[in-house]
């Protein structure tokens, strides 16, 4: 127990406390509240256990007994007196002792783990108690333990503070005591235990509280740099110390600090210097503390070494103020030392913030060795502590500065050659390639003050300036590499480091010098990308001068030219670029002609350009063609010195109708070889265009003729079409690209892929400078599966082989324009789906056209689509865009009229693609009219179905799309076909009010649903007169079941039709009816076999029926049923009847009689009582007479006019019945026992019934004498009685004269003994222990195996013997082998508890052991393997079961073979086997560890068998043998015993298996043995050897 309180008063302490200096590092100061006493008044009620707060160690908890009550009476006055207290969820009873006070105690037991555990009070096991002001009977304890300290160590000095970590303690629950901690050491240097001081705790939250340490008094031992303490705390003012904390708390001498590596750096930190001194430790919390920051890392390599990183110090940027701290170490987060020393030797500085602004210069030239640099910053002068550790690193290479400026704001150093410290590995002799890196050209330069932080790199605070860069230029490359004499060509000199992006200098410090003569440059625009030049390329644009004969040329080149050196420099006082690059000097060149002089406007062709002083310049040779406002720059390739080729492009013209056609453009060609200066002459050119090419194809199977509409003359026209037989034979002659070059030097193989034909030229008629060339193209067959193949269009207009490809040339037509590739032979194409597929004969219908490659969009050729139905008029085709996610472009065709009657069955769809040559298709168009219409006639309220025949109506209904007709040519419904009929069936709508006595309506009808796609051939439907038929009466309007009737039908508006019939709509039944006036009908009514009341309808035209009356009806009267079914002989009981009966006021009059009758003869009656028109009842009238017991008779009901029901309901009569016993008479509260019930004059009904108390639940018939019924979950929560009655009919109960008894559930808590052998002659009964049991006959035991095999039939149920409410006994059963059984109780014999998870006990067995034989000479290793045997050492032996010797031994645990099952591995060591006889004995395991006195005795089956004498061999043959063995030897004596361990021992080749012969021979396999000789030896365990006097060699 903790504690607890008798608190009579309250008083209220308050003290304030904050922790002293004392050289810590404290936290801020805190208010401590120290309650002496606090009563639990809020929210607690009162209490009947104490405390309520308890450590996880346990303890006793006080009992008020006088103040509690146990089921209303004084716990003092409860008779036996007899306390216990029910502890945690499995209800654990412990005694309670009570004192002479009216108190007393009962122990908690110790707890795993913190939480609330429930406690209750009982007296005598089972009376609940509870305090006299409550009515709680269940309390709970509120367990808590301490996680941990924080921190773990201190100084000897004392006052550090520990933080001491509670879990799950609730303040509340604390009734007032101050905290304290304590401190003990118990170190063994000082050979004692000593109470160092107690200390006030102080309570930070919850469960944190925390105390200071104390000075530890004593001296540490030498050697020894730290000693351990134990700290307790307690929670009432020291009278109670938890045990459970006993947290270690070790004291150190405090660390010293005597040097650091590095004195000073940067106010952002990061910065590592190395800490020397004095008893450094590497605790969870040790860290080193700069001022009053910790550092922000920690590390100790040695009691006298660690490396700490400094941390940032706060102080605005730009600041030049030095913060000088001293450097610490503290060992546990809080408590650091004062400084060893003199203070300068552990002081760190933080230095003012330094940052580069500049290099100058930035660039140096490539090459141009060691250079100074000047480097501008500030606060660049370090403190005199740092001073040799100042340093400028360019690249990866450090530079001692040679000097520093006194204001610190600049200094200078020697920049080391350019290869030293390039990076990218090029060398001087590829540093003028183009694709060098600039990376290697450009180094960062850094300065350090303190040899490790550099600017602008660790320091992120300070910027990394584009001006701290250090640049190497150099120039690699001239484009244009060559310019006229007359200079001014704009050359750029490419370099690294030469444009403006990169060079902080004003332009005027540029310059180039051409062979001496100096130019001024400009910097490169970056954003333009020059042909050939890298991305990165950077350069200087500089105007090359005249060569007028004065300069001093170079040299000459290979073809005379004059070449000049260039170098630059990018400022006044740098070193020109080295190496120079040459540039040369040239003529322009001269343009004479172009070949051909005449092309289309759309170009698309290389035109040869012949002139003289061309050069092959690559992407700076280029052609300019200049029309009259525009000029188009083509790059051009060369061919020789005297001729380029350059590409006709598309000329600048804009076309925007048909008659604003261009017919021609002149333009003028002149040539660059730099891309800048153009010749002077230039050829001349003519580029013209077509008006119209028409068609743009044709079918494959037929010529067609092409016209082409231009304004050019042609001296003599030729046609050049491909031959797409001689492509498919040549497919890789013939290639596209062949095609699209054939010209005059085209190869003849080439040439072999096409035909000329010649062309025809003509004048317009309407336009005469309009020209037509017209050419025919001959039918070509299309390869398998080609759609569309196209026939290159070429022709030649001077008679020339030079051709010109008219599928390049740009055309123009329908106000738009078109790229023609060429003349397109197509494959005509079957349309096999055209939609709607059906239209009326008026015409008109829009059809379109759709399906697989109808219209595929790479029939870009086409101009305009014809189309036609059969041999009706052409018209033309709209073409629309495909749908999403579709190829084929879409056609659509309107229909002609044609004349009814004179419709063709179908007609075909024909189309054309060019307008010369119609094609038939697949696709059928049908047109349809109507002939007939049935009904045609139908009420006004309209819903008649009409049906509707004529032509074609099956076909144009399977285009899918909707059907509608339509009345008055405005009202529309919903049409459907009946393939079966070929009819068109429609609902006519109502008779609309605004008509008047208009009674014939027109009816068109349309199959696809499309605008004026109605029928015109109009039929007529008749609406009967306003307001319709209608029915007023039916006579008789009731009939009984089963008996044919005439009917009167009376109404108005009848009319007479060779279909009027009368419909019963509630039976379905439809009869024919006969005309006898406007309101007057009669019919038969058949006799129909159910009950039921049915409306009434009339039709006039087969369809249509009349609105039903309400009250023109027929009642089918009859009954169906009774209830209940069966009843008593003595009569009295009211049966419920239910049928269908005629409605009050009944015209027929009910008579109201039940009739009785056996076999048709009626011996009783008895009058109806009607209830409504489907239930009446009357009284069951006694049949005294009647025998047997159970009868069958009829029940009848009789109504007016001699007519009755003509079926009979069956009722079953019995006689007085009795019961005599219910078995078992008591069962779980949950219901689910089957109880017999056992009586006299039972009757088997559909209605069996047994009720327990109120419940009721079905029976099950067995005999005259018993029945069945399952017991059903009791309405109360407590054991009760309650009674059993029987019921045959459901209704009539037997009095209460048997009982059945409603218990609780029973628990089984713990059994005795849980363990048995298996496998014995007898086996125990074991007690069961528990709660709930009753003693009752069919109180049972069940145990089921868990393992299988070790009860036949898996389980067995024995009868238990009642001792008490809390204890049973049962035999148990002989299982077979070891293993577990679970063991349940069933208070009625059916239902056994625990259902689930049931307690289990353990059968225990030795299976097996090892060896089976054995010698009584020799020391025994016996092996045994059991099952449930659960030790790690004991005590073993072997027993006799004839003469009961006993030798013992010791025995271990070996190995588990499956822990699963509980399988298990031992050993016996027995030292002597000499001191007890021969013969079969029983193994014994006794173990130790449970005190017991158990023991584990093998069954007859396993034994051990012991051997009077040893085995002796007197002879071995053979005696010699190979040492690879493998042959058999015999081995002869006496005493061999016929074993499975029997063998042979052949000196260090070991052991081998033997086979027993006699008991005087044995023979074996000899192993393999490297030895010469082997000593034979005779084991029948192979464990024990015989003596040796034998070798074999």
């Amino acid at each position: 127990m903790l504690f607890h309180s008798n608190c009579l008063s309250v008083t209220n302490k308050i003290a304030l406390m904050s922790a002293k200096s004392d050289g810590m590092r404290q936290p801020p100061p805190m208010v401590l509240v120290l309650l002496a006493c606090i009563f639990m008044v809020a929210g607690s009620e009162a209490q009947l256990f104490e405390p309520r707060l308890m450590v996880m160690n346990g303890g006793a908890l006080t009992v008020h007994l006088n103040q509690a009550t146990c089921a209303g009476t004084p716990a003092l006055s409860v008779p036996g007196g007899n306390f216990s207290c029910v502890i945690g969820r499995h209800a654990t009873h412990v005694p309670v002792a009570v004192d002479g006070g009216g108190r007393a105690t009962c122990g908690v037991p110790p707890q795993s783990s913190p939480g609330l555990l429930s406690v209750e009070l009982k007296a005598n096991n089972t009376i609940p108690c509870w305090h006299t002001s409550s009515s709680q009977a269940t309390y709970s304890i509120n367990f808590f333990g301490v996680a941990g300290l924080e921190p773990l160590a201190g100084p000897t000095i004392g006052s550090t503070l520990v933080t001491i970590q509670l879990t799950n303690f609730d303040v509340t629950l604390l009734p007032g005591a101050q905290a304290l901690c304590r401190f003990i050491t118990s170190d063994a240097a000082f050979n004692r235990t000593t109470l160092l001081a107690t200390t006030v705790a102080q309570q930070l939250t919850q469960e944190r509280f925390f105390c200071s340490t104390p000075a530890f008094p004593l001296m540490i031992p030498e050697g020894q740099n730290s000693s351990v303490t134990f700290l307790s705390i307690s929670l009432d003012a020291g009278t109670t110390w938890i045990d459970d904390i006993n947290k270690a708390f070790i004291y150190y001498e405090q660390p010293l600090v005597e040097s650091i590596s590095l004195k000073s750096g940067p106010h952002v930190g990061g910065t590592k210097l190395t800490v020397f001194g004095q008893r450094f430790a590497p605790y969870l919390l040790t860290k080193c503390i700069f001022g009053t920051k910790d550092a922000t890392s920690t590390v100790v390599v040695s009691p006298s070494v660690m490396v700490c990183t400094s941390p940032k110090v706060d102080r605005p940027i730009g600041s030049s103020e030095v913060v000088a701290t001293l450097v610490s170490v503290a060992l546990n987060g809080q408590n650091n030392q004062a400084v060893a020393g003199a203070a300068l030797n552990t002081t760190f500085s933080y230095l003012p913030d330094f940052t580069l602004s500049s290099i100058q210069p930035a660039a140096l030239p490539l090459a141009a060795g060691i250079r100074t640099v000047t480097v501008f910053g500030r606060q660049l002068r370090s403190q005199p502590l740092n001073a040799d550790l100042i340093r400028v690193q360019f690249g990866d290479v450090l530079v001692v500065p040679d000097s520093v400026a006194a204001d610190g704001n600049s200094l200078t150093a020697q920049a080391p050659d350019v290869w030293s410290i390039s990076k990218s590995g090029f060398s001087a002799s590829n540093v003028a390639h183009s694709n060098i890196s600039l990376s290697g050209l450009e180094v960062r330069v850094q300065v350090t003050l303190n040899g490790q932080q550099y600017v602008g790199i660790t320091n992120s605070e300070v910027a990394d300036l584009e001006g701290t860069r250090l640049r190497f230029f150099t120039a690699y490359r001239l484009v244009p590499a060559f310019g006229p004499y007359q200079g001014s060509t704009s050359v750029t000199v490419f370099g690294a480091f030469l444009g403006m992006r990169s060079m902080p200098y004003s332009s005027s410090q540029y310059k180039c010098q051409f062979n001496g003569i100096v130019v001024s440059g400009v910097p490169f625009n970056s954003t333009q990308q020059v042909p050939g030049s890298s991305n990165f390329d950077l350069g200087i644009v500089c105007q090359s001068p005249p060569y007028n004969g004065t300069n001093s040329p170079l040299a000459l080149s290979g073809s005379g030219a004059l070449m000049a050196d260039v170098t630059v420099s990018v400022f006044t006082d740098s070193a020109p670029s080295s190496p120079s690059i040459r540039y040369e000097y040239n003529d322009l060149p001269q343009t004479i002609r172009a070949l051909p002089s005449i092309g289309p406007l759309n170009g698309g062709f290389d035109l040869k350009i012949e002139g003289a002083s061309f050069k092959d310049s690559g992407e700076q040779l280029k052609c300019k063609f200049k029309y009259a406002n525009t000029e188009i720059i083509q790059q051009a390739k060369f061919q020789s010195s005297t001729a380029v080729l350059c590409p006709l492009p598309s000329a600048p013209v804009v076309v925007t109708d048909a008659a604003n056609y261009v017919p021609g453009l002149s333009v003028n060609i002149s040539i660059s070889t730099n891309g800048q200066q153009y010749s002077l002459s230039s050829a001349s050119f003519l580029q013209f265009g077509f008006q119209k090419i028409d068609p743009l194809g044709g079918p494959s199977i037929a010529s067609t003729e092409v016209t082409l509409t231009t304004i050019a003359s042609a001296s003599n026209l030729t046609c050049r079409y491909g031959l797409h037989a001689a492509i498919t034979a040549n497919p890789t002659v013939c290639t596209d690209e062949a095609i699209r070059l054939a010209n005059t030097g085209s190869p003849s193989a080439v040439k072999a892929c096409f035909s000329d034909s010649p062309g025809v030229i003509s004048q317009s008629n309407s336009n005469s400078n309009e020209k037509y060339w017209k050419c025919t193209y001959p039918p070509q067959a299309l390869p398998a599966s080609i759609l569309v193949r196209d026939a290159p269009i070429f022709f030649s207009v001077d008679g020339t082989e030079t051709f010109f490809n008219g599928g390049n040339m740009q055309f123009y037509f329908n106000l738009r324009h078109f790229p023609v590739n060429s003349f397109s032979y197509y494959e005509l194409q079957s349309v096999t789906d055209i939609r709607p597929s059906s239209g009326p004969n008026k015409g008109g219908s829009q059809v379109t056209i759709q399906g697989t490659n109808i219209l595929p969009v790479s029939f870009s050729f086409i101009g305009s689509v014809l189309c036609r139905f059969g041999d009706g008029p052409i018209s033309s085709a709209a073409v629309r865009q495909p749908i999403s996610g579709a190829t084929d472009l879409i056609l659509v065709c309107a229909t002609h009229a044609v004349q009814s009657g004179l419709a063709p069955a179908r007609s075909k769809l024909q189309i054309s693609y060019n307008g010369q040559y119609f094609a038939n298709t697949t696709a059928d168009f049908y047109y349809y009219s109507l002939t007939s219409i049935n009904p045609s006639k139908g009420p006004p309220r309209g819903g008649t179905v009409v049906q509707l025949k004529g032509v074609n109506l099956g076909q144009g209904s399977n285009s899918g799309t909707e059907i509608r007709c339509r009345f008055w040519l405005d009202i529309e419904v919903e049409g459907e076909y009946n393939p079966f009929q070929d009819v068109v069936t429609c609902q006519a709508p109502a008779w609309p009010s605004d008509l008047g006595d208009e009674v014939k309506v027109v009816l068109e009808v349309s199959l696809n649903f499309l605008p004026d796609h109605y029928t015109d051939n109009a039929l007529f439907f008749e609406y009967y007169p306003q307001p319709g038929v209608s029915i007023s009466n039916v006579e008789p309007s009731a009939v009984p079941r089963g008996i044919a009737t005439p009917l009167i039908i009376q109404g108005d508006l009848f009319r007479n039709s060779s279909v009027l019939q009368t419909r019963f709509s509630s039976i379905g039944r439809t009869i024919s009816t006969v005309f006898r006036n406007s309101s007057f009908l009669t019919a038969q009514f058949d006799q129909y076999s159910a009950t039921a009341r049915s409306l009434v309808s009339v039709t006039l035209n087969g369809q249509d029926y009349d609105p039903v009356s309400p009250t023109a009806g027929l009642d089918i009267y009859g009954i169906d049923r009774v209830s209940p079914a069966s009843g008593p002989v003595t009569g009295g009981l009211t049966l419920n009847i239910f049928g269908n009966f005629i409605p009050e006021p009944s015209p027929a009059g009910l008579i109201g009689a039940c009739l009785f009758s056996i076999a048709n003869v009626q011996f009783a009656s008895a009058p109806l009582d009607r209830q409504s028109e489907s239930y009446v009842t009357c009284r069951l009238p006694s049949a005294p007479g009647l025998t047997p017991a159970s009868i069958t008779i009829d029940i009848q009901v009789q109504y007016d006019k001699g007519f009755k029901t003509t079926d009979a309901l069956a009722f079953q009569y019995f006689g007085v019945f009795s019961v005599s016993s219910v078995f078992p008479s008591q069962g779980q509260l949950s219901g689910g026992t089957q109880v017999t019930i056992n009586g006299a004059s039972f009757v088997s009904t559909a209605t069996l019934k047994c009720k327990f108390d109120t419940s009721e639940v079905s029976a099950v018939f067995l005999s005259a004498n018993q029945m069945t019924c399952v017991s059903p979950a009791s309405t109360s929560e407590i054991p009760v009685t309650v009674p059993v009655l029987l019921s045959l009919n459901g209704i009539d109960f037997t009095q209460a004269s048997n009982s059945f008894n409603y218990v609780s559930e029973p628990f089984i808590d713990l059994l005795r003994p849980s363990e048995f052998p298996s496998k014995q002659t007898s086996t125990p009964t074991i007690t069961v222990l528990g709660s709930r049991f009753e003693n009752a006959t069919t109180l049972s035991c069940r145990f089921a195996t868990v393992d299988v095999g070790m009860i036949p039939g898996g389980e067995v149920i024995v009868a238990a013997t009642f001792v008490s409410e809390f204890q049973v006994l049962c035999p148990t059963p002989q299982p077979q082998n070891g293993g577990n059984i679970s063991v349940q109780i069933a208070i009625d014999g059916q239902r056994f508890s625990p259902r689930t998870n049931p307690k289990e006990i353990q059968a225990y067995d030795i299976h097996k052991v090892s060896p089976t034989v054995a010698i009584r000479s020799r020391p025994l290793r016996l092996e045994m393997e059991g099952r449930n045997l659960r030790f790690s050492a004991g005590a073993c032996g072997l027993i006799s079961a004839v003469t009961g010797q006993r030798l013992n031994g010791t025995a271990v645990f070996n190995s588990s073979v499956d822990a699963n099952l509980g399988i298990s591995r031992h050993v016996c060591f027995l030292s002597s086997l000499d001191s007890i006889d021969a013969g079969q004995y029983l193994v014994i395991i006794s173990p130790i560890s449970d005190n017991s006195g158990r023991e584990f005795i093998s069954n007859s089956s396993i034994t051990i068998s012991l051997q009077h004498f040893d085995p002796e061999h007197s002879a071995v043959l053979p005696t010699l043998g190979v040492t690879l063995g493998g042959f058999t030897v015999t081995v002869q004596g006496s005493h061999f015993v016929d074993s499975s361990e029997l063998s042979v021992n052949f000196g260090s080749a070991g052991l081998m298996p033997a086979t027993f012969v006699s008991s005087t021979t044995i023979t074996v396999t000899a192993p393999l043995s490297a030895a010469v000789d082997q000593p034979i030896q005779v084991s029948l365990n192979a464990q024990q050897l015989s003596d040796t006097n034998q070798t074999i060699l």
